[in-house]
């Protein structure tokens, strides 16, 4: 998904925790792809 996002596209990741779920925008699609390999 993150290969194929491009500059018009939202990507959220959500990390979910025991009493609240984080949500972050991810606005670097080479760095991110880059980290999860």
């Amino acid at each position: 998904m993150l290969a194929h996002a491009g500059p018009k596209d939202l990507v959220l990741a959500a990390w979910p925790g025991q009493w609240s779920q984080d949500v972050f925008v991810v606005d670097d699609f080479k760095a991110a792809c880059e980290e999860i390999g």
